[in-house]
């Protein structure tokens, strides 16, 4: 039998995060208060103790700024479909073949011979100005 979330559980994982996200912004009187708000969502969306804790770990893990309760909830729905979520903002660059880099090398060569040799034109802006 699992064992229901408790309001005090969450709190102390909310000061625990605190302690990580030093620059959150929150006090620990702050974190009381959003403590019973992240407790009322996580125990609507069927969360009990553990899948709380395991939930905020993902949620850690996975984010850079101090996990809102929406985050903790997506972690949850994450375990829970047996997928965990990725957050690359890059995506992966497609692997490149010899062939290709050396394709793109000669590329640059070619570019870097031309910017080698190039030499801009001196153009005066009024008619009677001279150029430098």
């Amino acid at each position: 039998m699992e064992v229901s979330l408790q309001l005090q559980q969450v709190e102390k994982e909310l000061l625990a995060m605190k302690v990580l996200y030093p620059h959150c912004g929150h006090t620990a009187a702050g974190i009381k208060a959003i403590a019973r708000i992240y407790w009322q969502d996580c125990t609507n969306e069927g969360m009990g103790a553990k899948d709380f804790l395991d939930a905020c770990s993902l949620a850690r893990r996975d984010n850079k700024m101090f996990p809102s309760v929406g985050d903790v909830v997506r972690a949850h729905r994450a375990l829970m479909a047996g997928v965990r979520p990725t957050q690359s903002l890059i995506p992966l660059p497609p692997v490149m073949t010899d062939e290709k880099r050396d394709l793109d090398l000669g590329k640059c060569r070619e570019i870097l011979a031309m910017l080698k040799n190039y030499q801009p034109k001196r153009v005066p802006l009024n008619r009677g100005e001279r150029t430098r």
